[in-house]
């Protein structure tokens, strides 16, 4: 069963962009074989997600919940997020949403082999408990 990543990339290519300086997000569908994966496309995020007041929240290294929030609504459809580096309160939010996060660089086609073992893994522990 195919699976879909979001992916931190300044080109498409590599992982090599954190998180929190993402303008947007690769959208992969990964074939469970790992071998085969094609790009979807490219979601960006909206410069500053507001609050129902109309007022944006900022925090600490723009990790705002109102932007966090809308992050997460866009990702909904992905099962992981690699970026090259998350801070821990982005890192808690998107699980709590059922997005796994994962801390990786360097070019996207070896780490797609290696996620799928991954996902593997996981799905059969998950039957197992």
């Amino acid at each position: 069963m195919a699976y879909r990543i979001a992916i931190t990339s300044s080109d498409g290519v590599n992982i090599d962009t954190h998180f929190g300086q993402s303008g947007g997000f690769y959208i992969l569908e990964a074939a469970d074989d790992g071998k085969s994966w094609e790009t979807l496309g490219y979601r960006n995020v909206p410069k500053t997600a507001e609050t129902a007041s109309g007022a944006a929240e900022q925090s600490c290294n723009g990790h705002d919940d109102a932007r966090l929030a809308v992050i997460s609504s866009m990702l909904s459809d992905c099962q992981y997020l690699l970026t090259k580096k998350i801070g821990l309160k982005p890192y808690r939010f998107l699980q709590r949403t059922g997005l796994t996060s994962l801390e990786l660089s360097g070019s996207i086609a070896p780490i797609i082999e290696k996620l799928t073992a991954y996902h593997h893994h996981n799905r059969l522990h998950r039957r197992q408990a």
